[in-house]
Protein backbone atom coordinates (compact mmCIF):
# COMPACT_ATOMS: atom_id res chain seq x y z
CA UNK A 1 0.00 0.00 0.00
CA UNK A 2 1.21 3.52 -0.78
CA UNK A 3 1.48 5.71 2.34
CA UNK A 4 2.84 8.74 0.46
CA UNK A 5 1.55 12.00 1.96
CA UNK A 6 -0.17 10.42 4.97
CA UNK A 7 0.74 11.86 8.39
CA UNK A 8 2.66 9.68 10.79
CA UNK A 9 0.40 9.18 13.83
CA UNK A 10 3.40 9.60 16.14
CA UNK A 11 5.30 12.68 14.95
CA UNK A 12 2.73 14.22 12.57
CA UNK A 13 5.20 14.55 9.69
CA UNK A 14 3.99 13.40 6.29
CA UNK A 15 5.41 10.07 5.16
CA UNK A 16 7.33 9.97 1.89
CA UNK A 17 8.44 7.25 -0.48
CA UNK A 18 12.01 7.39 0.75
CA UNK A 19 11.06 7.18 4.45
CA UNK A 20 11.63 4.00 6.44
CA UNK A 21 8.02 3.02 7.22
CA UNK A 22 6.99 0.30 9.65
CA UNK A 23 3.51 -1.26 9.50
CA UNK A 24 2.11 -2.74 12.69
CA UNK A 25 1.46 -6.50 12.16
CA UNK A 26 -1.55 -6.38 14.52
CA UNK A 27 -3.54 -3.32 13.32
CA UNK A 28 -1.77 -2.19 10.15
CA UNK A 29 -0.90 1.30 11.40
CA UNK A 30 1.98 2.80 9.34
CA UNK A 31 4.57 4.91 11.17
CA UNK A 32 8.17 5.91 10.88
CA UNK A 33 10.58 3.24 12.05
CA UNK A 34 12.31 5.77 14.32
CA UNK A 35 8.95 6.61 15.88
CA UNK A 36 8.24 2.92 16.44
CA UNK A 37 11.66 2.38 17.97
CA UNK A 38 11.27 5.41 20.23
CA UNK A 39 7.91 4.23 21.56
CA UNK A 40 8.95 0.61 21.65
CA UNK A 41 5.54 -0.40 20.33
CA UNK A 42 2.77 0.62 17.95
CA UNK A 43 1.21 3.98 18.69
CA UNK A 44 -2.21 2.29 18.68
CA UNK A 45 -1.18 -0.67 20.87
CA UNK A 46 -3.79 0.24 23.51
CA UNK A 47 -6.53 -0.31 20.90
CA UNK A 48 -5.36 -3.76 19.83
CA UNK A 49 -7.47 -5.50 22.46
CA UNK A 50 -10.55 -3.91 20.93
CA UNK A 51 -9.76 -5.39 17.52
CA UNK A 52 -8.71 -2.01 16.07
CA UNK A 53 -7.70 -2.05 12.40
CA UNK A 54 -6.08 1.02 10.83
CA UNK A 55 -7.50 2.55 7.65
CA UNK A 56 -6.30 5.45 5.48
CA UNK A 57 -9.32 7.47 6.60
CA UNK A 58 -8.41 7.16 10.26
CA UNK A 59 -7.93 10.58 11.87
CA UNK A 60 -4.43 10.59 13.40
CA UNK A 61 -4.07 11.40 17.07
CA UNK A 62 -0.54 12.60 17.63
CA UNK A 63 1.18 11.40 20.75
CA UNK A 64 1.89 14.30 23.07
CA UNK A 65 5.31 13.96 24.62
CA UNK A 66 6.26 16.71 27.00
CA UNK A 67 9.83 17.08 28.14
CA UNK A 68 10.70 16.80 31.78
CA UNK A 69 11.04 20.35 33.13
CA UNK A 70 12.09 20.84 36.75
CA UNK A 71 9.41 22.48 38.86
CA UNK A 72 11.78 25.28 39.90
CA UNK A 73 13.08 25.93 36.38
CA UNK A 74 12.82 29.40 34.86
CA UNK A 75 13.29 30.94 31.43
CA UNK A 76 15.01 34.22 30.68
CA UNK A 77 13.39 36.56 28.16
CA UNK A 78 15.94 37.44 25.47
CA UNK A 79 14.10 40.70 24.77
CA UNK A 80 14.00 42.37 28.20
CA UNK A 81 16.02 39.97 30.36
CA UNK A 82 13.26 39.25 32.88
CA UNK A 83 12.82 35.81 34.49
CA UNK A 84 9.70 33.77 33.69
CA UNK A 85 8.29 30.38 34.74
CA UNK A 86 9.39 27.47 32.60
CA UNK A 87 5.87 26.61 31.40
CA UNK A 88 4.89 29.97 29.83
CA UNK A 89 5.28 30.90 26.18
CA UNK A 90 5.47 34.71 26.37
CA UNK A 91 7.28 37.06 28.71
CA UNK A 92 5.05 38.42 31.45
CA UNK A 93 6.87 41.76 31.40
CA UNK A 94 7.25 42.76 27.73
CA UNK A 95 5.03 40.21 25.95
CA UNK A 96 7.81 38.91 23.71
CA UNK A 97 7.87 35.18 22.89
CA UNK A 98 10.31 33.31 25.12
CA UNK A 99 12.51 32.20 22.27
CA UNK A 100 16.06 31.25 21.39
CA UNK A 101 17.41 27.81 20.55
CA UNK A 102 19.13 27.33 23.92
CA UNK A 103 15.80 28.02 25.66
CA UNK A 104 13.16 26.95 23.19
CA UNK A 105 14.48 23.58 22.12
CA UNK A 106 14.66 20.57 24.40
CA UNK A 107 16.61 17.39 23.64
CA UNK A 108 15.82 13.77 24.38
CA UNK A 109 18.22 11.01 25.42
CA UNK A 110 19.32 10.52 21.81
CA UNK A 111 20.21 14.18 21.35
CA UNK A 112 17.23 14.97 19.09
CA UNK A 113 15.62 18.41 19.43
CA UNK A 114 12.00 18.55 20.53
CA UNK A 115 9.35 21.24 20.82
CA UNK A 116 9.01 22.24 24.49
CA UNK A 117 5.23 22.59 24.19
CA UNK A 118 4.02 19.40 22.52
CA UNK A 119 7.19 17.29 22.68
CA UNK A 120 7.27 16.55 18.95
CA UNK A 121 10.65 16.29 17.16
CA UNK A 122 11.83 19.39 15.30
CA UNK A 123 14.31 19.52 12.48
CA UNK A 124 17.30 21.88 12.24
CA UNK A 125 16.26 25.24 10.82
CA UNK A 126 12.59 24.95 11.82
CA UNK A 127 11.18 28.29 12.99
CA UNK A 128 7.80 26.84 14.00
CA UNK A 129 6.78 23.48 15.37
CA UNK A 130 5.05 21.50 12.61
CA UNK A 131 2.69 19.95 15.15
CA UNK A 132 1.51 22.77 17.42
CA UNK A 133 2.83 25.85 15.60
CA UNK A 134 4.83 27.20 18.57
CA UNK A 135 7.72 29.54 17.64
CA UNK A 136 11.12 27.89 18.00
CA UNK A 137 13.40 30.87 17.36
CA UNK A 138 13.68 34.38 18.74
CA UNK A 139 11.14 36.86 17.47
CA UNK A 140 12.84 40.09 18.59
CA UNK A 141 10.86 43.15 19.49
CA UNK A 142 10.74 45.40 16.45
CA UNK A 143 12.34 48.82 16.71
CA UNK A 144 10.74 52.17 15.93
CA UNK A 145 14.15 53.84 15.67
CA UNK A 146 13.74 54.58 11.96
CA UNK A 147 10.52 56.50 12.64
CA UNK A 148 11.89 58.41 15.62
CA UNK A 149 15.07 59.48 13.81
CA UNK A 150 13.52 62.75 12.55
CA UNK A 151 11.48 63.56 15.65
CA UNK A 152 14.23 65.09 17.75
CA UNK A 153 13.51 62.59 20.57
CA UNK A 154 15.17 59.37 21.67
CA UNK A 155 13.19 56.30 20.66
CA UNK A 156 12.49 55.21 24.26
CA UNK A 157 11.68 58.68 25.62
CA UNK A 158 8.22 58.64 27.21
CA UNK A 159 5.56 61.13 26.10
CA UNK A 160 2.19 60.66 27.76
CA UNK A 161 2.80 57.01 28.60
CA UNK A 162 4.01 56.03 25.11
CA UNK A 163 7.49 56.06 23.65
CA UNK A 164 8.60 58.63 21.12
CA UNK A 165 9.30 55.76 18.72
CA UNK A 166 5.73 54.51 18.94
CA UNK A 167 4.29 58.00 18.50
CA UNK A 168 6.58 58.65 15.54
CA UNK A 169 5.49 55.40 13.89
CA UNK A 170 1.86 56.44 14.33
CA UNK A 171 2.19 60.07 13.19
CA UNK A 172 4.87 59.52 10.50
CA UNK A 173 4.28 62.78 8.59
CA UNK A 174 5.57 65.96 10.25
CA UNK A 175 6.74 64.30 13.47
CA UNK A 176 9.02 67.28 14.13
CA UNK A 177 5.93 69.36 14.81
CA UNK A 178 3.67 66.88 16.55
CA UNK A 179 5.96 65.20 19.09
CA UNK A 180 7.17 68.45 20.70
CA UNK A 181 3.55 69.60 20.71
CA UNK A 182 2.40 66.41 22.45
CA UNK A 183 5.16 66.95 25.01
CA UNK A 184 3.80 70.45 25.66
CA UNK A 185 0.29 69.06 26.08
CA UNK A 186 1.61 66.71 28.76
CA UNK A 187 3.31 69.66 30.46
CA UNK A 188 0.08 71.65 30.70
CA UNK A 189 -0.45 73.39 27.38
CA UNK A 190 -4.16 73.58 26.56
CA UNK A 191 -4.55 74.75 22.95
CA UNK A 192 -2.65 75.07 19.70
CA UNK A 193 -3.40 76.29 16.18
CA UNK A 194 -3.22 73.93 13.21
CA UNK A 195 -2.88 75.83 9.93
CA UNK A 196 -3.60 72.76 7.80
CA UNK A 197 -6.91 72.21 9.61
CA UNK A 198 -7.72 75.93 9.23
CA UNK A 199 -7.30 75.93 5.44
CA UNK A 200 -8.60 72.43 4.67
CA UNK A 201 -11.17 72.00 7.47
CA UNK A 202 -12.73 68.53 7.67
CA UNK A 203 -10.48 67.26 4.89
CA UNK A 204 -7.50 67.44 7.25
CA UNK A 205 -9.38 65.29 9.77
CA UNK A 206 -10.03 62.66 7.10
CA UNK A 207 -6.40 62.90 6.00
CA UNK A 208 -5.34 62.03 9.58
CA UNK A 209 -7.92 59.20 9.74
CA UNK A 210 -10.09 61.05 12.29
CA UNK A 211 -13.26 59.99 10.53
CA UNK A 212 -15.72 60.65 13.34
CA UNK A 213 -14.71 64.27 13.76
CA UNK A 214 -14.43 64.73 10.00
CA UNK A 215 -18.03 63.64 9.48
CA UNK A 216 -19.27 65.88 12.31
CA UNK A 217 -17.52 68.92 10.87
CA UNK A 218 -18.73 68.14 7.34
CA UNK A 219 -22.30 68.19 8.64
CA UNK A 220 -21.62 71.53 10.35
CA UNK A 221 -20.27 73.05 7.12
CA UNK A 222 -23.00 71.53 4.99
CA UNK A 223 -25.60 73.07 7.30
CA UNK A 224 -24.30 76.49 6.24
CA UNK A 225 -24.74 75.70 2.54
CA UNK A 226 -28.26 77.22 2.26
CA UNK A 227 -26.76 80.64 3.07
CA UNK A 228 -24.48 80.45 0.04
CA UNK A 229 -27.26 78.95 -2.07
CA UNK A 230 -29.48 81.92 -1.21
CA UNK A 231 -26.69 84.31 -2.16
CA UNK A 232 -26.24 82.48 -5.47
CA UNK A 233 -29.99 82.73 -6.23
CA UNK A 234 -29.99 86.46 -5.52
CA UNK A 235 -27.05 86.93 -7.87
CA UNK A 236 -28.95 85.12 -10.63
CA UNK A 237 -32.03 87.32 -10.04
CA UNK A 238 -29.94 90.49 -10.26
CA UNK A 239 -28.10 89.41 -13.40
CA UNK A 240 -31.18 88.12 -15.26
CA UNK A 241 -32.23 91.53 -16.76
CA UNK A 242 -28.69 92.00 -18.07
CA UNK A 243 -28.26 88.42 -19.34
CA UNK A 244 -29.24 89.06 -22.97
CA UNK A 245 -26.95 92.06 -23.23
CA UNK A 246 -24.07 90.02 -21.76
CA UNK A 247 -24.74 87.21 -24.25
CA UNK A 248 -24.73 89.69 -27.15
CA UNK A 249 -21.70 91.46 -25.70
CA UNK A 250 -23.58 94.77 -25.86
CA UNK A 251 -23.60 95.47 -22.12
CA UNK A 252 -22.57 99.09 -21.64
CA UNK A 253 -20.14 100.24 -18.99
CA UNK A 254 -22.90 102.09 -17.17
CA UNK A 255 -25.12 98.96 -17.06
CA UNK A 256 -22.18 96.81 -15.93
CA UNK A 257 -21.42 99.21 -13.05
CA UNK A 258 -25.12 99.31 -12.14
CA UNK A 259 -25.33 95.50 -12.18
CA UNK A 260 -22.29 95.18 -9.89
CA UNK A 261 -23.75 97.70 -7.46
CA UNK A 262 -27.02 95.75 -7.37
CA UNK A 263 -25.11 92.49 -6.83
CA UNK A 264 -23.20 93.94 -3.89
CA UNK A 265 -26.37 95.36 -2.37
CA UNK A 266 -28.37 92.13 -2.80
CA UNK A 267 -25.69 89.77 -1.46
CA UNK A 268 -23.93 91.92 1.14
CA UNK A 269 -25.81 90.47 4.10
CA UNK A 270 -25.64 86.83 2.91
CA UNK A 271 -21.95 87.19 2.07
CA UNK A 272 -21.17 88.59 5.51
CA UNK A 273 -23.14 85.83 7.23
CA UNK A 274 -21.61 83.07 5.10
CA UNK A 275 -18.06 84.37 5.43
CA UNK A 276 -18.47 84.77 9.17
CA UNK A 277 -19.74 81.22 9.50
CA UNK A 278 -16.88 79.83 7.41
CA UNK A 279 -14.28 81.77 9.38
CA UNK A 280 -15.77 80.70 12.70
CA UNK A 281 -15.88 77.04 11.60
CA UNK A 282 -12.32 77.09 10.30
CA UNK A 283 -11.06 78.66 13.51
CA UNK A 284 -12.83 75.97 15.54
CA UNK A 285 -11.36 73.26 13.31
CA UNK A 286 -7.87 74.72 13.70
CA UNK A 287 -7.94 75.18 17.48
CA UNK A 288 -9.42 71.72 18.15
CA UNK A 289 -7.34 69.76 15.63
CA UNK A 290 -4.17 69.00 17.59
CA UNK A 291 -5.93 68.22 20.88
CA UNK A 292 -8.40 65.89 19.18
CA UNK A 293 -5.60 64.24 17.23
CA UNK A 294 -3.60 63.60 20.41
CA UNK A 295 -6.70 62.23 22.12
CA UNK A 296 -7.26 59.83 19.23
CA UNK A 297 -3.65 58.65 19.44
CA UNK A 298 -3.87 57.97 23.17
CA UNK A 299 -7.19 56.14 22.78
CA UNK A 300 -5.79 54.02 19.96
CA UNK A 301 -2.65 53.15 21.94
CA UNK A 302 -4.68 52.19 24.99
CA UNK A 303 -6.80 49.87 22.84
CA UNK A 304 -3.88 48.39 20.91
CA UNK A 305 -1.79 47.67 23.99
CA UNK A 306 -4.76 45.97 25.63
CA UNK A 307 -5.73 43.85 22.63
CA UNK A 308 -2.25 43.06 21.27
CA UNK A 309 0.19 41.86 23.92
CA UNK A 310 2.82 40.58 21.48
CA UNK A 311 5.17 43.49 20.54
CA UNK A 312 5.40 42.69 16.83
CA UNK A 313 1.62 42.61 16.55
CA UNK A 314 1.43 45.94 18.39
CA UNK A 315 3.89 47.42 15.93
CA UNK A 316 1.89 46.25 12.92
CA UNK A 317 -1.36 47.61 14.34
CA UNK A 318 0.22 50.97 15.27
CA UNK A 319 1.54 51.43 11.75
CA UNK A 320 -1.77 50.39 10.20
CA UNK A 321 -3.93 52.65 12.36
CA UNK A 322 -1.62 55.61 12.13
CA UNK A 323 -0.20 57.57 9.23
CA UNK A 324 -2.22 59.55 6.72
CA UNK A 325 -4.65 58.76 3.91
CA UNK A 326 -5.05 60.97 0.85
CA UNK A 327 -7.85 58.71 -0.37
CA UNK A 328 -9.81 59.38 2.82
CA UNK A 329 -9.38 63.13 2.29
CA UNK A 330 -10.77 62.83 -1.25
CA UNK A 331 -13.69 60.78 0.04
CA UNK A 332 -14.31 63.48 2.65
CA UNK A 333 -14.39 66.14 -0.09
CA UNK A 334 -17.00 64.26 -2.13
CA UNK A 335 -18.99 63.53 1.02
CA UNK A 336 -19.05 67.27 1.78
CA UNK A 337 -20.25 68.13 -1.72
CA UNK A 338 -23.00 65.52 -1.62
CA UNK A 339 -24.13 66.55 1.87
CA UNK A 340 -24.17 70.23 0.84
CA UNK A 341 -26.22 69.47 -2.27
CA UNK A 342 -28.78 67.45 -0.33
CA UNK A 343 -29.17 70.15 2.33
CA UNK A 344 -29.57 72.88 -0.33
CA UNK A 345 -32.23 70.86 -2.18
CA UNK A 346 -34.13 70.28 1.05
CA UNK A 347 -33.88 73.96 1.99
CA UNK A 348 -35.12 75.14 -1.44
CA UNK A 349 -37.97 72.66 -1.39
CA UNK A 350 -39.00 73.83 2.09
CA UNK A 351 -38.83 77.51 1.03
CA UNK A 352 -41.04 76.89 -1.99
CA UNK A 353 -43.71 75.14 0.06
CA UNK A 354 -43.89 77.52 3.01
Amino acid sequence: MNYEGLPCPVCGRHMHEDDDIVVCPDCGTPQHRECWMENGECVNSEKHAEGFVWSSGEKPVFTERKPDIPADASRICLNCGSENPADVSVCGRCGAPLAGSEIRLNTDDDGNSRCPYCGMPVEPGDRLCKNCGAPLVLMPRSSFASYAADSGFEEQEIIGGNTAGELSAYVRRNVKRYLPLFKKFENGRKISFNFAAFFFGPLWYFFRKMYKFGIIFIIVLAAASPVFATMSNKMIDVMEPYQQAMNDRTLSNEDAIKMMEELVTATRKDFAIGSGLMLACNLIFAFLADRLYYKKIRDDFEFLKTEAIEPNLQRAMIIRRGGTSLLSALCGFFTFRIASYIIVVIANYAAMNL
